[in-house]
């Protein structure tokens, strides 16, 4: 997980991030440090996302987290490693 100075989420190392909560779905806005990568745009446009600048937090909370790259299209995460600690999604 990569995160900016203001300890804002921007990407994970090899694409972009998204997670549901309550049925809504959210990523990092582009305005962040992150590759707006194609795929993470064609997730934007086929469904409502809420694009803002999120702490780590809200990942510990959310229903559901994947990432989006050309390799993978999208990827469902279980747990997350940030700074040797595994947050379990």
């Amino acid at each position: 997980m990569l995160l900016d100075a203001n300890k804002n989420i921007c990407e994970t190392a090899s694409g972009n991030i998204f997670w549901v909560k309550n049925g809504e779905i959210f990523t990092p806005s582009k305005d962040l440090a992150l590759i707006p990568g194609s795929i993470r745009e064609r997730v934007i446009k086929l469904c409502k996302v809420k694009q803002g600048k999120f702490k780590i937090d809200v990942l510990k909370k959310a229903d559901e987290v994947f990432m989006t790259n050309v390799s993978h299209l999208v990827l469902p995460f279980t747990e997350i490693k940030l700074f040797s600690k595994k947050y379990k999604i």
